[in-house]
């Protein structure tokens, strides 16, 4: 049981994790559709709105292959503003007056069929603009375009298209839109990063540019071969360097002229050819991921605070994608396993609404989990069950604590199984209980392995407990019978010292008898115990109080070790008590020939739900083999001792749900740990 009892804590602790993570996820995807522009509330959109619209270069527009808006910056908005159009979703031909459209067509349709990048220009109101049409393709996705509109000056409208030069600025934020499509820059964020590097090269008017993994294992060098622009070179001298990977793990850039580093990087880069070097950390869940990194081989020349800028929104871009990638596939992993595990698992809102079941549900309960998603879990039990059960559940998911039990129940089709459920909350960051996890597995099976296994073992027992008390009982009343036969044969000739001789000895075989008699009906005596909360300190004080003097009589030092808080625990005093006297009695025996006798007791809280009470000796201790046969019924090292002392403790505690644990070393003691349940 306790390997099928861990198995349930593994998977309901990955699927607390994962309703945590839905909740959150819920939480944040409804957070940034109040954000959204112009009602775009996908978690693609938001992301292009939020972080990559930030351009103030330019006014930009997402729009699909057939001119649905999708997305726009606040400079689109500002210069170009849609009109109203309440009954259908905005178009591209709305923002623009309606001798453009034609236009508008053709250039989208040329876009679809070419992916090419087209250029145009023409005047609104007096105002001549440069448009860029854009289009973009990822795996699995219809194309898009962006649309890119800039207001020229009168000087520059002059010039021909082909002589003017996009400012390095807007071309760095037209590379970072590239990036732009979450679900390829989360499953393959290198690959992305890969096809902006030509562009982001040339924007950043740099000679290289390359991205550098940390572990070696999965690093990737992303150059692009045979571009003038880029040199196919191994930067593993980055990681290699002390200095610069402390900065670098703790977020920091590295940004200098060459001959500015210390003398032993100098020698590096000129090996290199690099005169000026530029680093961007990139930190995933502070811990260092990758490196972004950009040179100039050919003068000497720093990059400006817009250059640096736009590698550092380019890293906060991929160092999400790579936190968001690794949170889903931590995510799959716990999904895979609470789909596929054997026990039913489902996921309860506070007022006991089923939100979410796994495929077991139906092998466990018999109903499907298109049956029971949106209603309440009474409907899984029957009326009879739930007249019991639902009242405790009730007061439980009103509260914050967890439940667990063990009851008859019955599946879809009236088939009666024995259940095992267990009940635990969900919390929010702020500590609130967001949900419930509700674990049930029957263990039907189970529990007739488990009586096949204790028929075996009593079997066993009671072999071995009537083969001892015909030993026990047989040995004394042998005696008894062999004095009684030589007295009666011999009465007329014995004086009467003799005659008294073989009474007492015959009297002290009844008292063994007697003696063993007497510890049998003690075996019996605690059968239903009176459990109840028990203040444990109270309890520990009276034990010192009836064992102080006899210990002080045999020169022996008790030491007590318990908290000053108060610690409650759900037993019988009673049947405690004698347990521990019982264990005060072998404490003490085991003592014997010591010169310095000390018992500990201590008294702690183990964890929520349970408190550990130690008893320990420094007496002569157990081999492996006694410490095996402690509990077994009459086993015993004492030459008077009957073997049913420690028996009779274990079934006493078993009777209150406690639990003994038994360790010990010849020559240095033993400890005794009894588990008990608080409140």
């Amino acid at each position: 049981m306790t390997i099928i009892h861990l198995t349930l804590a593994i998977i309901l602790l990955g699927t607390l994790y994962i309703a945590k993570l839905l909740t959150e996820l819920k939480k944040e995807r409804k957070q940034n559709t109040r954000k959204s522009f112009m009602s775009c509330n996908t978690d693609k959109q938001s992301l292009i709105q939020n972080i990559c619209f930030e351009s103030p270069h330019e006014a930009i527009a997402l729009f699909d292959n057939n001119g649905l808006f999708i997305v726009a910056n606040k400079q689109f908005k500002q210069q170009f503003p849609a009109s109203e159009n309440p009954s259908e979703k905005a178009v591209i031909y709305d923002f623009f007056p309606e001798k453009l459209w034609l236009m508008l067509q053709d250039n989208l349709v040329a876009c679809k069929l070419d992916e090419k990048q087209i250029q145009q220009e023409f005047s609104i109101e007096n105002k001549h603009y440069h448009f860029s049409f854009s289009p973009i393709k990822q795996k699995g996705e219809d194309s898009r375009v962006f649309l890119f509109c800039k207001e020229l000056a009168n000087s520059v409208s002059h010039q021909p298209i082909s002589l003017r030069r996009v400012s390095p600025d807007d071309a760095v934020w037209r590379t970072i839109l590239k990036l732009t499509n979450p679900e390829a820059l989360y499953s393959d964020w290198h690959n992305c990063f890969y096809r902006i590097l030509p562009d982001i090269c040339q924007a950043l008017e740099a000679d290289e540019i390359f991205l550098l993994d940390r572990h070696p294992a999965t690093e990737v060098h992303l150059q692009i071969p045979g571009g003038p622009q880029l040199q196919k070179s191994n930067h593993d001298w980055i990681f290699k360097t002390p200095i610069w990977l402390n900065l670098l793990e703790k977020g920091n850039i590295i940004h200098n002229y060459s001959d500015h580093f210390d003398p032993e990087q100098q020698i590096i880069l000129q090996q290199e050819e690099i005169k000026t070097l530029l680093l961007i950390p990139l930190i995933v869940d502070q811990k260092l991921v990758s490196v972004i990194g950009v040179s100039r081989t050919r003068h000497y020349k720093l990059f400006n605070q817009q250059q640096v800028n736009s590698l550092l929104f380019i890293a906060n871009i991929l160092s999400m994608a790579i936190s968001n990638h690794n949170d889903r596939l931590e995510r799959d992993r716990l999904v895979t396993v609470v789909e596929q595990s054997p026990d039913c698992i489902i996921v309860l809102n506070p007022r006991g609404i089923i939100l979410y079941a796994n495929k077991a549900c139906e092998d466990v309960t018999g109903f499907s989990p298109a049956e029971v998603t949106g209603h309440s879990v009474k409907q899984l039990y029957i009326p009879s069950i739930r007249k019991k059960l639902w009242k405790e559940l009730k007061a439980i998911l009103a509260t914050d604590k967890s439940w667990s039990g063990q009851f008859v129940n019955y599946r879809k089709n009236n088939t009666q199984y024995e259940e095992e459920m267990l009940l635990s909350p969900v919390y929010t960051k702020d500590g609130r209980v967001a949900n419930r996890v509700l674990v049930k597995r029957d263990i039907t099976e189970d529990k007739r392995l488990e009586s096949i296994a204790e028929a075996a073992n009593l079997m066993e027992n009671i072999g071995f407990v009537f083969s001892s008390i015909r030993h026990e009982l047989g040995n004394p009343i042998n005696s008894i019978k062999v004095s009684l036969s030589v007295l009666e044969s011999n009465l007329e000739t014995y004086d009467t010292e003799a005659v008294i001789r073989f009474i007492h000895r015959s009297l002290s075989d009844i008292g063994r008898v007697e003696y063993l008699l007497k510890t049998l009906r003690n075996f019996s005596i605690f059968e239903r115990p009176e459990v109840k909360a028990t203040n444990m300190q109270s309890l520990l004080k009276k034990l010192i109080q009836l064992t102080e003097k006899d210990l002080a009589k045999q020169y022996v030092m008790l030491a007590i070790q318990q908290p000053d808080d108060s610690l409650i625990g759900m037993l019988d005093p009673r049947a405690f008590l004698q347990v521990l006297l019982n264990l005060t009695t072998n404490a003490v025996a085991a003592l014997n020939g010591i010169n310095d006798k000390i018992i500990t007791i201590s008294l702690k809280q183990k964890q929520d739900t349970q408190i550990s009470f130690i008893f320990e000796d420094n007496g002569c201790g157990m081999d492996d083999e006694t410490a095996r046969n402690l509990f077994r019924p009459f086993f015993t090292t004492k030459a008077e001792g009957t073997g049913l002392g420690l028996v009779i403790v274990k079934k006493m505690l078993s009777k209150m749900d406690c639990s003994i644990t038994a360790s010990s070393e010849k020559g240095k003691g033993t400890r005794m740990e009894i588990i008990i349940p608080t409140v």
